[in-house]
């Protein structure tokens, strides 16, 4: 058995280690349990071979909870990077939450032959018969600068303009188990920083694209493009922040996204016509992020989960300077996966004395996640749940054109559904648990949708009974997005968020299709997706429960 090359390293730090190994036994009794730790007239080099200096240096064993608290909590670094972070994030909602302003088509003007008076007509009249002059009514309130004009939309078939939202959910589904599980692999920094560009590049194209084939691959870029942005950056931003501002700044990001849905209603109802300059904060915003974020670290959460502590000690020393904690802090720092690593290797070397001191990697295999129970029933009743709102979602979202009064003021309300929806999930998340947060919304929404059955004939009410049906829903929605990393380990989180999405958006593509089918059809289809989704609810199981976290243990 050759440990030559371990042996000057061992005789190196045998005299501090023997200082302290019995203070390491009594605050670490799991080591004494490996007879690695406990052998007298072993010689060092056969207990420690690998960064036995290191190793001594540390002193405080920590959790990564523990370590963010030490480097600052929620400090400055938290507050410019989630600024940041949101902005680039909620940048794409100015051009998503505008679509349904994009496709919508305008009044129509017809000129009469015999009066010489331009009358009130549809696009059928002049689509059939080219002799017919027409000229769009741009005085009306709801005729819109828009996709239809740019690309001559106005006598094409109602299913080219349908094809739209579905190459978007095509790039969708694509992109989650390519960009959503490159995440999890290559790290969330990255990874976010390819969507984001990519929405800026489709973005920038579409303002000038007049073919409408053209605009289906750029719809199904971007599409792919918001997996990478929206759940891998959602999990960045999540990982940054510690344990107890982790729901906070979740549904802040998602209220965000509500004002950016109400500054769309305002634009198109009191500034312009003109969609183009929706694009500025699109492409600004994201601009700015792309380019703040470039010069952020990783996720530190991220970094834990593949075990690249000295990567980790770095991004967490950052943090501390720009929270104004020593710029060394992380330096003292020893993680308890970390001795979970070392005690693996000691185990390894003893077993097998000739290995070539390669780190034991993490398994980060999707195997891992059907086989644990927990995570597989989660994963399991999470794609039952998402699959609930997402449908929801886009049958509540399609059936708004159907809504007595202009599709301005439904949208507005909408959009303040949308806000008060988030604000309250998110406390009521922060005081209770996911489980009982579902339950409560779905509640909601379900006694929307059946007050609403029962009453549909009642026109004055029908809109208070949808609000309480978006509402319901959207509390559900910001819920399994936020909680996600309580169901789930973080070396999976991306991961997860491809699957629940790859599914549930194959099972909403039926959604549009409900909504237009007549009452009360549309809205016994929402009530009964809100009565699953409540009783899945409960078969849910946290595995990172938000709660105090004990003191660091320290090494004297």
């Amino acid at each position: 058995m050759n440990y030559s090359k371990f042996r000057d390293l061992g005789e190196n730090a045998k005299s501090s280690q023997s200082n302290q190994e019995q203070e390491l036994q009594n605050l670490h009794p799991t080591n004494q349990d490996n007879p690695n730790d406990s052998r007298e007239g072993q010689e060092i080099d056969e207990v420690e071979p690998i960064n036995l200096m290191k190793a001594d240096s540390y002193r405080q064993i920590v959790d990564m909870d523990q370590a963010l608290e030490l480097c600052g909590g929620f400090g400055k670094f938290q507050l410019i990077g989630s600024t940041f972070l949101m902005m680039a994030m909620v940048s794409s909602a100015f051009f998503l939450y505008s679509f349904a302003f994009l496709e919508h088509k305008p009044q129509y003007q017809c000129l009469n032959q015999e009066t010489q008076i331009w009358e009130t007509c549809l696009s059928l009249q002049f689509c059939n018969n080219p002799d017919v002059q027409w000229r769009i009514n741009f005085e009306d309130g709801e005729s819109i600068h828009n996709l239809i004009e740019q690309l001559n939309f106005h006598c094409e078939p109602d299913y080219k303009l349908g094809l739209f939202g579905s190459f978007f959910l095509l790039g969708i589904v694509v992109g989650c188990f390519t960009l959503a599980r490159a995440g999890d692999i290559y790290g969330r920094r990255r990874i976010f920083i390819i969507g984001m560009v990519s929405q800026i590049i489709v973005c920038t194209t579409i303002l000038f694209s007049t073919s409408i084939y053209f605009d289906y691959v750029l719809l199904f870029l971007i599409g792919w493009a918001i997996t990478g942005k929206q759940f891998v950056g959602f999990s960045y931003l999540i990982e940054l922040q510690p344990v107890k501002q982790q729901v906070i700044m979740g549904t802040a990001m998602f209220m965000l996204e509500a004002v950016a849905y109400l500054f769309i209603c305002a634009y198109f109802s009191y500034i312009s016509k003109y969609w183009q300059y929706i694009q500025i904060p699109t492409i600004g915003f994201a601009v700015f992020g792309v380019i703040v974020v470039y010069f952020f670290p990783e996720s530190p959460r991220f970094l834990l989960s593949q075990n690249r502590f000295t990567d980790l000690r770095d991004t967490l020393n950052t943090i501390a300077r720009i929270n104004g904690k020593n710029p060394k802090t992380a330096n003292d720092f020893q993680f308890k996966e970390e001795q979970t690593q070392k005690n693996l290797l000691n185990q390894k070397f003893t077993n097998n004395p000739d290995f070539n001191d390669e780190p034991i990697s993490s398994s980060h295999s999707l195997k891992e996640l059907c086989l644990d129970k927990t995570l597989r029933n989660n994963l399991i009743f999470s794609c039952i749940i998402w699959s609930c709102s997402m449908f929801n979602f886009y049958l509540i979202t399609f059936y708004l054109k159907y809504f007595p009064g202009s599709i301005f003021s439904n949208s507005k309300w909408f959009a303040v559904s949308d806000f008060i929806s988030f604000l309250i999930s998110g406390n009521i998340l922060k005081r209770t648990n996911p489980q009982k947060t579902l339950f409560c919304s779905y509640l909601f929404s379900g006694l929307g949708s059946l007050t609403y059955l029962l009453f549909y004939w009642d026109v004055r009410l029908v809109p208070l009974f949808i609000l309480m049906s978006r509402i319901g829903n959207s509390m559900a929605f910001n819920t399994v997005y936020v909680s996600n990393n309580r169901l789930f380990p973080t070396k999976f989180m991306t991961s997860t968020y491809g699957i629940v999405n790859f599914v549930s958006h194959l099972y909403a593509i039926g959604a549009p299709l409900m909504a237009e089918i007549s009452d009360p059809y549309p809205f016994t289809a929402f009530l009964l997706h809100s009565c699953i989704g409540a009783i899945c609810s409960f078969f849910l199981k946290e595995i990172n429960k938000e709660q105090k976290q004990p003191e660091a243990v320290m090494i004297h």
